[in-house]
């Protein structure tokens, strides 16, 4: 079970990306720098896995996080959002 959760419309616009790819197995949740004044920055996109990685498998999808990042990862939320400005996946960590 992947210690975050994946929202529907997230998981919908997932599964879509995916199939589009189909030599990229994986979807890959990460974390970008250190964290410091700036906060931690998420990345989500397709990879293959490593010996580094743990794999979760989520419905139609599957889900690689590298092991040393899953502590930063517990309780974030991805969502996609359609509105008049924005359009994309974004993450919610409270």
């Amino acid at each position: 079970m992947l210690p975050l959760k994946i929202t529907e419309r997230a998981r919908i616009q997932l599964t879509k990306v995916a199939k589009l790819h189909p030599e990229m197995p994986y979807v890959r949740i990460g974390i970008k720098g250190g964290g410091g004044c700036g906060g931690i920055q998420y990345s989500l996109g397709l990879d293959e896995s490593s010996d580094k990685d743990e794999i979760y498998q989520e419905e139609d999808l599957q889900f690689i996080i590298e092991k040393g990042q899953l502590m930063h990862l517990v309780g974030l939320e991805i969502d996609y959002i359609t509105n008049s400005r924005d359009k994309g996946f974004v993450f919610n960590n409270e």
